[in-house]
């Protein structure tokens, strides 16, 4: 069936007799994501119908999203979407109730119950180093064993300690997120015969799993639950919560084991599940690709030839290779005795991409060495320009969403010029105030 370039098919599980089959919409590939994206939010299911229908009724009905999750892979395809759906909505002369736009870290929470308070990000981090603190304390020698498998021949420090706790804190949210732990990855037969063809094996996952038990023991103590590890439970328990939700859609390629699993319970709740894709082939019975197939699809590599491929396993070698690759470019004239037809870039023009602030820092390093630094602002750093105010501002009122942090945002000279110009509010820090005064907010938003 195909409704304004979205294909759209229906397939059911195997095994999954009287239970609701998924759909599978083709994205429009002529439009932006986030505007494909909407197209089939409004384009069938709840609020849906064809584009002449959606006219004929602009005011009458709302667009009433409002029993709909949406899933998608990041924040800021979540807030290209909401801008997508706001516009569409005024466009038409339609109020607008808005889906529940949810980026993989919130999919769980939102759909899981949990029996007991949960962990932040930071208190789950420092419980791991807490297991290792107390073992120290105790001189058991466990914090011994675990500097040892991670090759630290001696007691680890409190900086080791830290790193350690955010290594195991990553593993475990990995292993939760398989529907698995380390200690059941320790007793399963698969790792019993890992450890018969290396003999080592055995001990180290011990020693994870160990540490499993013991960080348990904590939280039980404490009488609070992990985050990943309360979904997985909660998944497996069959705690899935589909009040108010009509309708999932999904815009996720590679979707883990408890998220497959929240998605199936979904199903068997009554709730429609639509899966988005960019190509209609090579998906498995639940809409999402088979990597397997797409695996083994060849890549033209005349596109990018090996030469232009540097490889690098730690952030000084990048940082290397980054200079051998720089060196290797022609560069062109630089300052009065640059000609104007001069194509070429000069040193001044070149931009380094950095996955993570230790691989930029050991850039920078190494074009330093290498008499040739790199520009980080010599005038003054960016936090001190309007920008990185803004920027900053932004960062607060998006992250810890105060009340505060609002009325910061909208009283910079920038924000407040644009308030007072094109869109006609010349007392916003005024607004914010007085609203903050007489309801005592706290907040500026409500999340779940």
């Amino acid at each position: 069936m195909m409704d304004g370039g979205i294909g759209t098919t229906s397939r059911a599980s195997a095994g999954e007799r009287g239970v609701a089959s998924t759909v599978v919409h083709t994205l429009d590939a002529r439009l932006p994501i986030s505007e494909a994206l909407c197209e089939v939010l409004t384009g069938g299911g709840v609020g849906g119908g064809s584009r002449d229908q959606r006219g004929s009724r602009a005011t009458r009905d709302p667009l009433d999203l409002s029993r709909t999750m949406v899933l998608v892979p990041g924040g800021r395809l979540a807030g290209a979407l909401s801008r997508r759906l706001l516009a569409r909505a005024k466009a038409e002369s339609r109020p607008l109730f808005a889906p529940t736009v949810v980026t993989p870290k919130r999919f769980g929470p939102n759909l899981v119950e949990p029996e007991k308070p949960i962990l932040g990000e930071v208190a789950a981090l420092f419980s791991w180093r807490e297991v290792l603190d107390r073992s120290i304390a105790a001189k058991d020698g466990f914090a011994a064993r675990v500097a040892a498998l991670f090759g630290m021949p001696e007691e680890p420090d409190a900086r080791v300690r830290m790193r350690i706790a955010r290594r195991l804190r990553k593993l475990s949210a990995e292993v939760a997120a398989s529907m698995g732990s380390l200690q059941s990855i320790a007793a399963s037969a698969a790792a019993r015969d890992a450890a018969r063809a290396r003999g080592d094996l055995a001990a180290r996952l011990e020693v994870l799993a160990e540490f499993e038990r013991r960080r348990a023991e904590l939280l039980v103590a404490c009488g609070c639950v992990d985050r990943d590890e309360s979904i997985r439970d909660g998944v497996r328990a069959g705690r899935v919560v589909a009040d108010g939700l009509d309708r999932v859609v999904v815009l996720f390629a590679d979707p883990d084991p408890v998220q497959r699993e929240l998605l199936r319970g979904l199903r068997e709740r009554g709730v429609r599940v639509e899966v988005c894709v960019h190509r209609p082939d090579d998906v498995d019975d639940e809409g999402f690709p088979i990597a397997a197939r797409w695996e083994a699809r060849p890549f033209p590599t005349e596109r990018i030839t090996d030469g232009v491929v540097r490889v690098a396993d730690r952030p000084n070698g990048a940082a290397k290779e980054v200079i051998q690759a720089i060196r290797t470019l022609p560069l062109g004239g630089d300052g009065a005795g640059r000609s104007p037809s001069d194509a070429l870039p000069t040193s001044d023009e070149l931009f380094v991409m950095a996955p993570d602030d230790e691989t930029r820092r050991a850039v920078e390093r190494e074009l330093a060495l290498s008499g040739a630094p790199a520009a980080t602002g010599e005038a003054r750093p960016l936090c001190a320009t309007r920008l990185g105010t803004l920027l900053a501002r932004l960062a607060d009122l998006v992250g810890e969403g105060s009340a505060e942090s609002l009325a910061a945002f909208v009283r910079h000279d920038d924000v407040a010029c644009w308030l007072a110009g094109p869109a006609g509010i010349g007392d916003a820090a005024e607004r914010v105030s007085g609203y903050r005064a007489a309801v005592l907010v706290g907040a500026w938003r409500d999340e779940p």
